[in-house]
């Protein structure tokens, strides 16, 4: 596990933060919050490349690293002027502070082992990180504090680097100041806009004060001053708490082990698994997952197991940005059990004032009580409103009251992290048989067994935890609605994925399904929402929503941010090859040739599946340069290589191989190889009817393609067939994708019948911005046959238009992309 750092380098570090953001999101509301974001990311990418940023870190702010302290300013006031614009057209006041600091750090990349655990690519280190930190704390809103050494250093640059900026620069000195844990005073100045710089005295805190002369100074703290002199000063501050830390909604905590000094060692994992159920209820707090501390560990140079002691808790929480630890301690005392729960500064290593909670159990079988009402507690302390800690329901009601069910429930989730499934069934096996009613033990089994694709025992287990809903935590029972609603016949959960995000948004299940669901269902603005969410989130698999948000930006044309995206995907794959979108998305803004190259090395490379798709991409870019001798040698090559494998996916191959003849559309496709595809398409669909049904929607949507392929190659009676002997099941199902894609058919029907008014009367309702693009290539056609060139060329102009789209959409394993490429090709003017 090797780091690369280099030598020690002098580099403009910058960490702003927006003011308020999460009161806004409460007073906007999600959708408008989510536009907003959008935009405000926008705007840093264009200022990143405006001013040659490197953006390290992101949350509710930002720290960013410039060569020079002159671009860091540039940035951060154009920063400021850019949030002022999008406040104004919003009608809302949106501010940021921001602090700015030189000085030596050192900078490495992490290794790939380190990436895929969970680490940035580049970290930053060094006394200008914490210096940037306390002059950002000291900003007001609207205000840029410098140190004096950014300040020279900028000052004394050519004002003209700053273009018209530079001669609306103002400068004022605050004074020096005292910041904790940094030995000599420092000097702070402010650097604006005229008119529009704050130019206030900073605000003072528990991290800085203003350094005055002795005669300035109230007596009263000269008295002080004397006395904390005295003698029994060192003793106070030996044995002192710290400052209550600010906690903050959606802050972090990490879990250390318990310290046992009752001897009874095999209550610990009871314990802490009990702790981690009821911490997780709230919806104020985070913990940083079990995966996540051993990935830490790791990075430590610890093993995955190690103890998590109170001094290791310290320094996974600094790893992991944490904001507190929660430190559980046991023993037993005058035949009473007696529980403490300390909050645990990570930087000092101090418990935090009023940070000590103690409850007591009368006997071992009342712990997991004294476990949720030391946890209440402890939830109070941090600033959670009262009326959400009542809402929880009480730990024993929510998990088991049975130690040992709960001890086996945590052995069996560790194994899951260490992927011994085999161990982990018996463990779930032997939680269960101590209490039969432990419903997030059941949850954890049907999981596990649909993660071994033993989906008769997922589904039997599964609904046995939906008889037993109401005893699971109001997050897992989120979890299980939308999981239970992927594994029904309708196979849509949407709504529930939504509602799973925006109640925990730093659980990343709910933001990364809700993004892949929105993505399948054109809803692509929403989709980038939740997939920023997701992959900018702590969790270990954050890449895959990373690719949706990729997706996203193609779909909406954003090709730049598109790849920028996919640079920061192939840091935490660490395959060592690109991923098959940035093909996509190269081919999308005109890259051919650079398209050609990634989809060339990845077809021929020994991974079957990423040679499937490097395949795949060789068609849609051959269909792209409307070669249609390369788009079938490509399809042949395609069908071969997915011969043999499981369920549709040979089918699939076949469809493709009817669909790339439309390239060449001079003579109708022969109606032999349509007409036996169909038949065995229908022979699939007879056979999951009977099974698991999971596979019937994808089945459905594979079918509706073959039969718009036969709407488009002269052979409308295919799929006549098709849609008379199919449209009523798809129908009652209600997928939305099925229907949205059987309303395509049923207007291109319409469309063949000779009843082009009745095309734009059907797909009217679609066009709410989540239609598919084939559905305003039937309406373009219908324009056209009506002789309405007006309204036709308005379609094709909406084609080109949104291009990216033609790649994007994932309609059935995008089934239909090298269709879509070669009508966005025709719409193309010229």
């Amino acid at each position: 596990m090797t780091q690369t750092i280099s030598a020690p380098v002098i580099r403009a570090l910058l960490l702003t933060d927006l003011c308020d953001s999460v009161s806004l999101v409460e007073r906007i509301g999600d959708v408008a919050s989510a536009e907003l974001f959008r935009s405000h990311d926008l705007l840093v990418l264009e200022l990143q490349q405006r001013w040659s940023g490197r953006l390290i870190d992101r949350s509710d702010g930002m720290l960013l690293v410039f060569e020079r302290p002159l671009h860091a300013i540039g940035f951060a006031l154009d920063y400021m002027a850019g949030l002022d614009g999008l406040g104004r057209d919003r009608k809302l006041t949106l501010k940021a502070r921001a602090g700015l600091h030189v000085g030596e750090v050192l900078l490495w990349e992490n290794s790939q082992q380190a990436i895929d655990a969970g680490a940035k690519p580049l970290e930053v280190e060094g006394l200008a990180k914490p210096m940037a930190a306390r002059l950002m704390g000291l900003a007001r809103p609207g205000q840029v504090l410098v140190s004096a050494v950014a300040e020279a250093l900028a000052r004394r640059a050519s004002k003209e680097e700053l273009g018209s900026l530079g001669e609306r620069l103002v400068w004022k000195s605050h004074g020096r100041w005292q910041f904790k844990g940094v030995p000599k005073p420092q000097e702070v100045y402010e650097v604006g806009e005229t008119g529009k710089a704050p130019l206030r005295q900073p605000l003072a805190g528990a991290k800085a004060q203003p350094v005055r002369p002795l005669w300035r100074r109230p007596l009263a703290v000269a008295l002080q001053l004397v006395a904390v002199a005295g003698g029994l000063s060192g003793l106070w501050y030996a044995t002192r708490s710290e400052s209550a830390i600010a906690f903050s909604q959606r802050d972090w905590v990490v879990l250390a082990d318990v310290e046992n000094i009752a001897t009874d060692d095999g209550l610990n994992l009871s314990l802490e698994q009990g702790l981690r159920i009821a911490l997780e209820q709230s919806q104020y707090l985070n913990v940083v997952s079990s995966e996540q501390v051993a990935g830490a560990l790791e990075l430590l140079g610890h093993e995955r197991e190690t103890r998590l002691s109170r001094e290791l808790a310290g320094d996974v929480a600094q790893r992991e940005g944490a904001r507190l630890v929660v430190l559980p301690s046991l023993e037993k005392r005058d035949q009473k059990w007696r529980l403490s729960l300390d909050l645990i500064d990570p930087l000092s290593g101090r418990t935090v004032r009023n940070g000590h909670v103690q409850v007591v159990a009368e006997t071992s079988e009342q712990l997991l009580e004294a476990v949720d009402q030391g946890v209440r507690s402890m939830r109070a302390q941090l600033g959670e409103a009262p009326r959400n800690i009542s809402s929880s329901e009480p730990l024993p009601q929510v998990s088991t009251s049975s130690l040992p069910a709960l001890r086996a429930y945590a052995l069996a989730e560790k194994a899951i992290g260490q992927r011994d499934y085999v161990t982990a069934t018996e463990l779930y096996s032997a939680a269960l048989e101590a209490d039969p009613e432990f419903a997030l033990a059941r949850v954890g089994q049907a999981r596990l067994m649909w993660r071994m694709r033993d989906l008769g025992q997922a589904r039997a287990h599964l609904e046995q935890a939906l008889h037993r809903r109401d005893a699971l935590p109001l997050r897992e029972r989120l979890y299980l609605d939308a999981w239970s609603e992927e594994l029904s016949l309708r196979g849509w959960a949407t709504e529930r994925w939504e509602a799973l995000a925006r109640l925990y948004p730093d659980f990343a299940a709910g933001p990364s399904n809700a993004s892949w669901y929105l993505l399948m269902d054109n809803r692509f603005g929403q989709s980038e929402s939740y997939a920023r969410q997701a992959g900018y989130s702590r969790h270990p698999m954050r890449a895959f929503p990373l690719v949706h948000l990729a997706r996203a930006h193609l779909a909406q044309g954003q090709y730049d941010q598109a790849l920028q995206v996919l640079d920061e995907v192939e840091g935490l794959l660490g395959t060592g090859r690109q991923h098959d979108l940035r093909g996509d998305v190269l081919a999308a803004r005109g890259d051919f040739s650079q398209a050609a190259a990634l989809f060339q090395a990845t077809s021929t490379g020994n991974d079957t599946g990423a040679r499937s798709m490097g395949l795949r991409g060789l068609i849609i870019l051959a269909a792209a340069r409307n070669d249609c001798s390369q788009m079938q040698q490509s399809a042949r090559n395609f069908s071969n290589s997915l011969k043999g494998a499981p369920g549709a996916l040979p089918l699939h191959g076949e469809v493709m191989m009817q669909l790339v003849k439309l390239c060449d559309a001079r003579q109708p496709l022969p109606a032999g190889p349509m007409q036996d595809l169909t038949a065995r398409f229908e022979a699939q669909i007879s056979e999951e009817m009977k099974q698991e049904q999971l596979g019937i929607n994808d089945l459905h949507q594979r079918l509706l393609s073959l039969a718009y392929v036969a709407q488009r190659g002269s052979q409308p009676g295919i799929a006549d067939g098709i849609v008379q002997r199919h449209s009523a099941k798809m129908m009652e199902i209600g997928n939305p994708v099925t229907v949205k894609l059987l309303g395509v058919v049923l207007a291109r029907q319409q469309l063949d019948q000779g009843h082009p008014e009745n095309v734009i009367e059907r797909l009217r309702a679609q066009l709410d911005g989540t239609e598919l693009y084939q559905a305003r290539v039937v309406l373009r056609d219908a324009y056209q046959r009506m002789g309405n060139l007006r309204e036709a060329d308005e379609q094709s102009r909406w084609l080109a238009r949104n291009g990216g789209r033609a790649w994007a959409e994932v309609v059935i394993s995008q089934q239909l992309q090298p269709i879509n490429v070669l009508d966005l090709m025709a719409s193309q003017p010229g």
